[in-house]
């Protein structure tokens, strides 16, 4: 009699546990604020019961629950929502922004990773959007610059178009200096931070040290600054943007000049004296008196405002041709040199995007001007990011870049460069900058010689070949030198990835990506022969040491860096404790 009892206990214990599952099964849901971007790691919790689960870095979440059961939804910086099961299989909730404003940081590490700041235990910092373009800047280092903590950016001069800053973070970390930061967008390695575009940027992380970038290898020994690039977001229709910016840029600070002693190396000045054979037009010059231009020094005659030759006077021609000036000082000849650098930035996007897809197509135009007279940069680039769920469980994505950039510089640092390299070593104090800007087309009488400041003195002039007088001994004339010189480079960047992810429940999920870095680039250098003609000492040419020769050189590179990623991670929620865990495997 008891075990019949027993048994009859059992069954009806079995049939309530079978009803009860009967009445549960799986929700799929996804939380998003009110502009359609995922709350990452919301948190959802039966009302008034312990049962809950947290979302993942998109938002999305799995849970078994009975129809009717009342669950809450909750994150940082958001105002809670109660949502009653129903028989839906999916639920897609909205959470609007709370009064405290409060959110929830997120990271991004190795191959796209995301976790929460505090479960990171390495130095991480997190810099978005609003904050890097405060002022718009074509360069992303220059605009994490005083952003971050313990970064050193190692901007370079505004005159040095597409020449690459370097930042240092948390210093060096070894005898040698480094490389600077590795920079990662969206899990792929971009080697040059100048092909990034600001406008394309949602959020960046600063990895600093090599504990916090370890995942990326020796590659990543000098820190990491890992770019999540901006994604479609749900709203009413297509989302257009368009963003402007203009950027005047002015040479600020040159050395102390003495404005003292005029050009030459005497301390008197010369009288000219005609003589049978010169030029007819120097007879108006006779008499008169005349620093040495032979001599590129600056420690001539004190300048006192006294009637002297200036070096265009003795080519005929234009307005100023065989008269005297007086003899003053230039204070910002040098600085008279640099224009005014404009630097227009225009991007383009709209963006599309429901519950299931998301799409933003970017078009950026940028144009700068030089402060380097004839000095130019152009670029385009265009972007796609997009994600679509192709069921509950796969999840299909891909991230295109191209860019193409064309740029003319003349930038060298060096010693004896033809325009620098002469204002801070061997330059005349009295040169007067508007004139040579004037007198850039100013040749000799046969038309074969460009004229020069730093001309040969008159008094050796020889009839039977005077443009020995003509040429330039060391230097030309700096806006003529830039006329005659043609340095263009063209890059072209194609890069990205694709991906798909299949997710095995809301703590599992395996994606492999393939990712792609190509780039292909031209230089072209032409030094024309008129240089080679006007010149008797003069450096030129980056060919051969302390030539003036006339050169044509061209370079040319191709690079293309493939990746095959296959990743699987793994994360759990217990209480206060969470399980972090990451298997990859790269070709």
């Amino acid at each position: 009699m008891i075990m019949r009892k027993i048994n009859l206990l059992l069954l009806l214990f079995f049939f309530n546990i079978a009803g009860a599952l009967a009445q549960t099964h799986l929700i799929s849901g996804k939380v998003i604020d009110t502009e359609g971007a995922p709350v990452p790691f919301a948190s959802i919790v039966v009302s008034g019961g312990n049962t809950g689960v947290n979302a993942d870095a998109n938002g999305v979440y799995s849970i078994r629950l009975r129809e009717g059961v009342v669950i809450l939804i909750s994150a940082t910086g958001y105002k809670p929502v109660s949502v009653t099961v129903t028989a839906a299989t999916t639920i897609v909730t909205t959470l609007e922004k709370g009064g405290e404003n409060l959110k929830e940081v997120v990271v991004t590490g190795a191959f796209n990773t995301k976790r929460t700041a505090r479960s990171t235990a390495s130095g991480v910092q997190t810099i978005t959007a609003d904050q890097l373009n405060v002022a718009r800047v074509a360069n992303v280092n220059n605009a994490i610059a005083g952003k971050v903590a313990g970064v050193q950016v190692r901007s370079q001069s505004g005159a040095a178009l597409g020449k690459m800053p370097v930042v240092r973070l948390r210093g060096e970390n070894g005898l040698l200096p480094g490389a600077g930061a590795l920079y990662v967008i969206d899990g792929t390695i971009m080697p040059n931070p100048n092909d990034i575009i600001a406008d394309d940027i949602e959020d960046m992380t600063v990895l600093q040290g090599p504990a916090a970038s370890a995942l990326f290898g020796p590659q990543g020994k000098n820190g990491a600054i890992v770019i999540t690039t901006k994604k479609g977001k749900k709203g009413s229709g297509v989302g257009i943007e368009i963003n402007s910016g203009v950027k005047f840029d002015n040479v600020y600070i040159l050395p102390d000049y003495q404005n003292s002693y005029a050009g030459g190396g005497t301390a008197a000045l010369n009288r000219y004296t005609y003589k049978p054979g010169d030029p007819e037009g120097w007879k108006a010059l006779d008499g008169k008196y005349y620093p040495d231009y032979e001599d590129d020094a600056s420690w001539g005659p004190r300048m006192n405002g006294q009637e002297y030759i200036p070096w265009y006077a003795w080519y005929g021609g234009h307005e100023r041709s065989f008269k005297t000036a007086n003899l003053v000082a230039q204070p910002n000849n040098a600085k008279d040199f640099y224009e005014t650098g404009v630097t227009k930035t225009n991007n383009f996007n709209f963006t599309k995007a429901a519950d299931n897809y998301n799409v933003r197509l970017s078009y950026t135009n940028l144009d700068i001007k030089g402060v380097v007279p004839t000095s130019y940069l152009k670029r385009n680039s265009v972007s796609l990011n997009t994600s679509v769920d192709l069921s509950s469980k796969w999840t299909l994505n891909a991230n295109v870049n191209y860019l193409a950039e064309l740029s003319n510089t003349e930038d060298d640092d060096g010693y004896g460069n033809q325009t620098t390299g002469s204002f801070n070593s061997w330059f005349h104090r009295d040169l007067d900058m508007g004139i040579l800007k004037e007198l850039r087309n100013l040749r000799s009488p046969d038309g074969s010689v460009l004229a020069s400041w730093n001309l040969h003195n008159p008094a050796a002039y020889d009839a039977s070949n005077p443009n020995a007088t003509y040429k330039a001994n060391y230097w030309y004339n700096f806006y003529s030198f830039e006329d005659n010189i043609l340095n263009t480079f063209r890059k072209d960047r194609l890069s990205g990835d694709i991906g798909l992810t299949y997710k095995f429940n809301n703590d599992f999920k395996i994606r492999a990506t393939y990712r792609k870095n190509q780039l292909t680039t031209f230089g072209e250098s032409i030094y024309r022969s008129i240089l080679e003609n006007s010149g008797v000492q003069t450096s030129v040419t980056p060919y051969e040491l302390n030539s003036n020769k006339a050169a044509y050189g061209t370079t040319s590179s191709f690079s293309n860096r493939q990746n095959y990623e296959l990743l699987g991670t793994y994360t759990k929620k217990l209480r206060m404790f969470a399980i972090n865990a990451m298997q990859v495997l790269i070709y």
